[in-house]
Formats: C-alpha cells, structure tokens, sequence
C-alpha cells in the first residue's frame, strides 16, 4: 500500500523509558520488537501492557496505533491517535499517521485537516503534501491540489505514488500531456498495476489506443483479475473497431464483476455493431435494471428493436432517452430510422435533421437518401 511508506522513529526519551520500572520498560520493548517482527497483534497486547502501567504515557497509544493500522484497524487505531495526541504527542508524525487511517476510511475532509497540521508542523514532509494532494483529488477540489502535488514531488522528485496521484489530477484539469508524463514516470519508477492503469486510462483517453491497449495487458500480467482493466481494454478495442475482442474483454470483466453496469453497455453496442441485434437486448435489458437513468442503453436498445422491427418498443425506448437528455443526437437519428421503416417520411425527417443539428455523423447521408429537405 502507498500510505505504509510510514518511517516509525523510536522518540521516546530512553533516560525516562529507563527510569520507569523493569517490567513497565520491558513490555515496551517487548511490544517494539514485536512490532519490528512484523507480528502486529502481539505487539497491540504488549503494547496494552503498557499502556495499563503507564497510562499518561503518549508514545505507547502512539505505537499501539501503528499496529493496528499495519493490520488494517483504521478505526481502533484512530482512537489510539487521538489519545496520544492528547496526551502531548503534537509531532507531525502524530496528525500524518491519524490522517492516513482517515484516508483509507475516505474521510477525506477529516484527512485534510490533519496532513494540514502535519506540514504546519513540518512544511518539509512529502507523503504529507502527497496525501494532501491525493484528499483534495477525492473533494473534487483539482484546481486546488495542483500546487500541492507540485510541492510533494519538489520534496521527493522519486517518489511513485507522487506521480500517480499528479497524473489523475492534472487529467482532471484536462492537461492530459502533463497526466501522461506523470504516469509514465510513476511506471518506470515502480511497476506497478495501479501505475500501469494510470497511464493505459490517459493514452485511452488521448486515442493511442495500441498504448493502452499494451498499459492494461501489463496491468492484467500483475493482477489477472482487475475487472476495471479488462473493460477499458475493452474500450480501446472498441475503438478500433474490434468489436469481438472488446466483446471478449466485457465478458471477463463481467465474470469478475457482475454488476459493472458499464460493461454490460459496452457489451451490447458491440453485439449492435456486428448486427447481432437480438442478442444486444438482454445486455440493454441488464443496463437499465442496474441503472435505471442509463439514458444511452434506452436509445440503443430502441435502435436494435427498430432493427428487429420492433416499432412500438423502438420509439417507446427512444422517446425514454430523450427524457433523460433531451438534445441526445444519436437518439434523435435513430428514431428518424424507425419512423422511415414505419412510413412516416415527415417525422423521420424532422428527427434527422434534429440529429444533424446535434452534429451526428451520418444524419445528413440518410436525410439525403430518404429525400428529406
């Protein structure tokens, strides 16, 4: 995990630790070594021990608190911070470790407020600006985290999540040059499955498809079960009209997920292009009922009953598109086509010329073929 790039000092004063009694110093060096062992539910007993025989004692809550956040007990460990903390315990170290349990919890604002105090205290600390940064992506607040993630990579120009989280919040202020340099540098950094994701969903987004395409197969090497990774893969091969391979890809991402409403879409307008029409119906079908506002799979699921000859279902579904977004382009062109199928020339022209209006490529060709003016 990222955040665990935790440096756990040893601060507490040794001539006080040794002027306590022998068995109050040594359930605390018992607990330390427990901890160092990695054996993190021993060393929170140890830890207790201690604690109970010296219970104004801020390191030991401290301490305590770090293995239960090693074993993942954010909550617990919270409560062991806060105690520290009043106690007497105000290094920066305090604030970063509490906040880190906030972030993994995805208290955000609460996480924000105590990497605030973490670089107040020390304005020299990354993880703290890094972890800042990475709180406001989670706010939505892009704009704001931009000079903060630049002042964690200034204090650690080498470290990878510092250009993960630098690359999702320059994509998000739509600097997706900047977002790939950032992701790139995070992967040659560090291989990892997140990093690769990073920069396959940037080079996704800028069309270079072939490299998103090799991001996520090295995503997938890492971790065979990434569901997000096999439907954006299945997204560029999509995009390159690969519309079995990307069927494929929805597939394995639905057997990992089966409630990824996304995949399912994905999964019908690849049946829909290779005009397998019927077939697209239950993954239209499955859209809606997961997502019932999905106002694309009503248009697409009416444009494959227009196909069908479905007239009734066709209109009804698309008329159920426009009532979700109402200048819906592809909506309007494929209405056009059913009223064409049903004879009525006057509507199926009014609704392709709404769809040319809307910039659909493809509506001036069938206004021209169905004489339309």
């Amino acid at each position: 995990m990222s955040a665990k790039k935790i440096i756990i000092i040893f601060v507490m004063c040794f001539s006080k630790l040794f002027s306590q009694q022998p068995e109050v110093r040594d359930y605390f060096k018992v607990a330390y070594d427990l901890y160092e062992q990695k054996k993190y539910y021993d060393a929170i007993i140890e830890y207790g021990n201690y604690i109970n025989a010296n219970k104004n004692n801020a390191d030991g809550y401290y301490n305590r608190a770090l293995a239960k956040y090693m074993m993942g007990d954010y909550k617990n460990a919270i409560l062991d911070y806060n105690v520290s903390i009043e106690k007497g315990r105000t290094r920066y170290d305090a604030f970063y470790s509490r906040a880190i349990c906030y972030f993994y919890l995805e208290k955000y604002e609460d996480a924000l407020k105590d990497f605030d105090k973490a670089v107040f205290i020390n304005p020299s600390h990354a993880l703290s600006f890094t972890y800042k940064a990475a709180s406001m992506f989670f706010l939505d607040k892009f704009k704001e985290a931009l000079p903060v993630i630049n002042k964690a990579l200034q204090l650690d120009p080498k470290y990878d999540w510092a250009y993960y989280y630098s690359s999702k919040i320059r994509f998000e202020n739509n600097d997706l040059e900047g977002s790939y340099e950032d992701a790139d540098r995070a992967v040659k950094l560090n291989r990892q499955k997140e990093f690769f994701f990073q920069r396959g969903y940037v080079a996704l987004e800028q069309k270079k498809l072939e490299q998103s395409i090799a991001d996520y197969d090295s995503t997938l090497i890492i971790d065979p079960k990434y569901s997000d990774a096999y439907y954006n893969r299945s997204l560029a091969k999509y995009d390159q009209a690969k519309y079995y391979e990307s069927l494929q890809d929805c597939n394995k991402s639905l057997e990992i997920n089966p409630t990824k409403v996304d995949a399912y879409y994905t999964r019908a307008l690849c049946k829909f292009n290779l005009k397998q029409y019927k077939e697209s119906l239950p993954d239209f079908n499955a859209t809606v009922d997961l997502d019932p506002k999905y106002y694309q799979a009503y248009a697409y699921r009416g444009a494959a009953n227009g196909y069908l000859k479905n007239y009734d279902e066709s209109i009804f579904d698309i008329n159920k598109s426009l009532e979700f977004k109402s200048d819906y382009a592809d909506a309007y062109y494929y209405k056009g086509l059913t009223e064409n199928y049903m004879n009525k020339k006057s509507e199926a022209c009014a609704d392709l010329n709404k769809a040319k209006q809307l910039n659909f490529r493809g509506a001036s060709a069938k206004l021209l073929e169905f004489g339309c003016k």
